[in-house]
């Protein structure tokens, strides 16, 4: 089985610097560079051969599955299991206004044990992503080549359960907007086992003059 985790492309939110997580009626959607950025990781996706796309509901990543799927003439499922993580009263705001309201919010020493105040346990969204994982190697064939769409600390939560890292409550992968990894799982038992073939990359975005696709890292 082959797995690709793609980081939806950059949103609205991303581009004003705001805190999005889970709710819904702060997500505008996909930046315009975003939507450039999704066709691009759309057709990448196609070269792959995927044969089932998977996203989570919100806008962001939802339009972004929608250019992968139009890419791959496939149809996106939708799954709550691929949400963003939740940071409860700080969802919406700008990074100046999320420091005043929890100054430890980007702390990775703080946020290692910490959940940020009202948000979701990060325990929790680890649960979630042992879910996702584990709907798919229940219910796709060995053979299938599988993208799921989702957000950057989500990814995170998705990486240390395939790599059965310890659970932090910090992301330990900063991966850029429409960013590929790419993982592919050995079965030599029930579990089987997951190799990391890379993570994070952006070569399929040079030219766009993003941050990241400028260089191709």
């Amino acid at each position: 089985m082959k797995l690709y985790l793609v980081r939806h492309g950059q949103s609205v939110g991303n581009e004003c610097g705001h805190l999005q997580g889970q709710d819904a009626s702060f997500d505008k959607g996909l930046s315009e560079l975003g939507k450039q950025q999704s066709q691009k990781v759309g057709e990448r996706m196609a070269e792959a051969g995927i044969t089932a796309l998977y996203t989570s509901p919100l806008p962001r990543a939802a339009q972004t599955a929608a250019r992968i799927a139009s890419a791959c003439t496939l149809q996106a499922t939708q799954r709550d299991w691929l949400k963003e993580v939740s940071y409860g009263e700080l969802e919406g705001r700008p990074k100046e206004e999320t420091l005043k309201l929890c100054p430890q919010a980007y702390d990775p020493h703080w946020r290692r044990e910490n959940n940020v105040p009202g948000g979701e346990p990060f325990r929790d969204s680890y649960m979630r992503a042992r879910t996702a994982i584990s709907a798919l190697t229940a219910d796709r064939d060995q053979e299938d080549v599988i993208c799921l769409v989702t957000h950057g600390e989500f990814l995170s939560r998705l990486i240390d359960t395939l790599l059965e890292a310890s659970e932090v409550g910090f992301p330990r992968y900063l991966l850029d907007n429409a960013s590929v990894t790419h993982f592919v799982r050995h079965p030599h038992d029930e579990r089987g086992v997951w190799l990391c073939h890379y993570m994070g990359d952006t070569s399929h975005l040079r030219g766009l003059g993003s941050p990241a696709g400028k260089d191709g890292w």
